[in-house]
């Protein structure tokens, strides 16, 4: 019988091997392999944590994370390494958590740890499997289901948070199948999910919309705000100057007349157009004087909804909504 180790598995002793050539104690914790996309690459994302056994030597205690490293997902090499500098002594720091749920909680090689092994294999697994879905865009409930209930069994509640701000796009995927809209960080011009908190690649602070009225984040695919119920609109993200192909409309001071396609609500969600190879701005509004909301990515498909001019409101598959240049789109099956 030929064995096959998981690549993510195999990507995790890469993540190890640098975590100690970076000079990491030797009570580093590499956590599992979270799938990322940057740009058109895909990438394995490691937080390094310090990992403290329990009093009883059952279980150990997790801390704030002292690094990160992102690996490419089908070599290995290295592409980013953070080492926090602001990192306390574990006396004088807080546990976020136990690493082990209950069920796998136990002594060193007892029952339990060799459960929990089992289950890790299968996570890892389905790891491998999730991940080139989530890279192109694909879906498959029944893997996306598995993955996540397995994350879930090995991963307890305190501690899941560390991989969400590992790749909040991945698990946003994971739990509706729908790859958010990117755009760009205006720090470093990297790929970001909207409605990231930060820069994977520079950690820039990134700014995305909020509702007008009481002040809520927004998600990418929220028509009505969590927080207070009103309807709303994307709010400016990012300022950006105008792409060449817009420049040249008027000024619109009013709102202008506008020619609806088919409403979506009365149908499902079909692309009919995908955006030029050089990406596209786009605008909460038909008005060039806005700022800029969101920059799509090249080939990404939309459903034009509205025409005004030359501008076409377009939604995305997973809700989002913003005015680009029409003229620019392309029409499926051309």
């Amino acid at each position: 019988m030929v064995y096959s180790e998981p690549r993510s598995g195999w990507l995790g002793k890469r993540a190890d091997a640098e975590a100690g050539r970076a000079g990491f104690p030797d009570e580093a914790e590499i956590s599992y392999a979270v799938p990322v996309r940057r740009g058109g690459r895909l990438v394995a994302a490691f937080f390094v944590t310090i990992a403290v056994p329990t009093e009883d030597r059952t279980n150990f205690h997790f801390y704030r994370p002292i690094g990160r490293f992102e690996l490419d997902w089908q070599d290995g090499s290295l592409i980013t390494r953070t080492v926090r500098e602001d990192v306390l002594p574990v006396e004088q720091d807080t546990p976020v958590g136990l690493g082990r749920p209950h069920e796998f909680a136990g002594p060193v090689y007892g029952e339990e740890e060799e459960r929990c092994i089992e289950v890790e294999e299968e996570l890892l697994r389905l790891i491998d499997t999730a991940a080139p879905l989530f890279a192109a865009g694909g879906d498959d409930p029944a893997v996306r289901g598995r993955c996540l209930a397995t994350f879930r069994r090995l991963v307890p509640e305190a501690i899941r948070p560390l991989y969400e701000d590992l790749g909040p796009e991945y698990f946003r995927w994971l739990e509706t199948g729908v790859v958010p809209v990117s755009a760009t960080c205006p720090s470093c011009g990297d790929a970001v999910a909207v409605g990231d908190r930060f820069c994977g690649a520079c950690g820039a602070t990134l700014s995305f919309p909020t509702c007008p009225s009481c002040g809520s984040s927004l998600g990418t695919d929220d028509r009505f705000c969590g927080g207070c119920g009103r309807s709303v609109a994307p709010e400016p993200g990012a300022a950006e100057t105008m792409p060449a192909s817009v420049e040249t409309e008027p000024i619109v001071t009013e709102t202008p007349t506008t020619t609806p396609e088919t409403p979506p609500a009365e149908r499902a969600w079909a692309p009919s157009h995908t955006v030029p190879s050089g990406g596209l701005s786009a605008w909460g509004r038909p008005d060039p004087t806005a700022p800029v909301i969101a920059r799509l990515d090249p080939g990404l498909p939309v459903l034009v909804t509205e025409r005004a001019g030359d501008w076409a409101q377009v939604v995305a598959s997973n809700g989002w909504t913003g005015w680009v240049d029409g003229r620019s789109l392309v029409p499926l099956g051309t």
